[in-house]
C-alpha cells in the first residue's frame, strides 16, 4: 500500500488529517521523525492502517480503500494517483 501512496508524500499530513489522524499525533510523527516525510507518511498510515482512528474518534472514515481514495482526491488533490490505485485494485480483484 505504502508504495501507492508515496507521491502524495508533500502533502502527507493534509492525507493523515483527512483520514482523521489527530492533530497531536502528527506533530509527535514529525518530531519523533525529525520531519523526515517518507518517515512521516508511514508511521501515519501504520497508525490509520491499525484503526486508531476509529478510536479516536467514532465518525472517522471506515480502514479501507474507499477511505484512501477519497482521502487522495479531496484533501490532497491527487485524483490522478486515486484512479491509478482504483484501476489497480479492479484488476487484481478480476484476476
Amino acid at each position: 500500500m505504502y508504495g501507492n501512496v508515496l507521491p502524495a508524500q508533500d502533502k502527507w499530513d493534509k492525507l493523515l488529517l483527512a483520514l482523521k489522524v489527530p492533530d497531536w499525533e502528527i506533530k509527535s510523527m514529525k518530531k519523533n521523525n525529525f520531519h523526515q516525510t517518507d518517515d512521516c507518511l508511514m508511521d501515519g498510515l501504520s497508525y490509520w492502517l491499525k484503526g486508531n482512528t476509529k478510536t479516536e474518534d467514532p465518525n472517522a472514515p471506515d480502514v479501507n480503500w474507499k477511505s484512501m481514495l477519497a482521502a487522495l482526491k479531496d484533501a490532497v488533490g491527487q485524483r490522478g494517483l486515486a484512479d491509478t490505485i482504483k484501476e489497480k485494485l479492479r484488476k487484481s480483484i478480476a484476476k
